[in-house]
């Protein structure tokens, strides 16, 4: 348990569980820069923020009554069942000189273009690019152009993403 400012029980492992009932902001402080836990509870009133470069692993069950900011740069898996909302930033550019695109995909089960700004989807079939407005389909990559900070708010994804008609066109390096 994380009171705010120590672990009850030592720093989580795969094997334990993990309770949060202080705020907790990641930094060095963890192993690899990773919390790794079994299950996983944030309690009401937690504010949990994970800085960039740092990971959260929750091998088991998530459950979120709190808090949880994931920044841009930070990274989340969670393998079991997940209740309750995250945050997931992320940073975006686009270059209207070069037409270098953001790609992205929706880390949380209800994203919408909306969180994106201007979306492209690709046709590889067709090679063409299409403007498209709706909602984003989990585990496919999408053309964003939008520079600025992108907040994906919802339950996040969870457990193996299946993705299949994967193909790959040989192009121009794209450095």
């Amino acid at each position: 348990t994380w009171n705010g400012s120590s672990w009850s029980n030592g720093v989580p492992d795969a094997t334990k569980d993990a309770v949060i009932e202080g705020d907790y902001t990641s930094v060095n402080d963890l192993q690899g820069f990773a919390l790794i836990c079994r299950d996983l509870i944030i309690i009401q009133g937690a504010n949990v923020v994970f800085s960039p470069g740092t990971s959260l692993t929750c091998e088991g069950n998530f459950e979120n009554n709190g808090s949880l900011v994931m920044q841009s740069g930070s990274c989340l898996i969670t393998e079991g069942a997940v209740d309750g909302e995250v945050q997931i930033v992320r940073n975006t550019t686009f270059n209207k000189k070069t037409f270098k695109y953001s790609v992205m995909s929706t880390p949380v089960t209800t994203a919408t273009t909306q969180d994106l700004g201007v979306v492209y989807d690709l046709s590889e079939a067709q090679a063409q690019y299409t403007l498209y407005n709706g909602a984003l389909e989990v585990g496919k990559g999408y053309f964003s152009a939008k520079t600025g900070t992108v907040t994906f708010t919802g339950v996040p994804n969870t457990g193996e993403i299946t993705v299949t008609d994967l193909t790959y066109t040989p192009g121009v390096d794209a450095e």
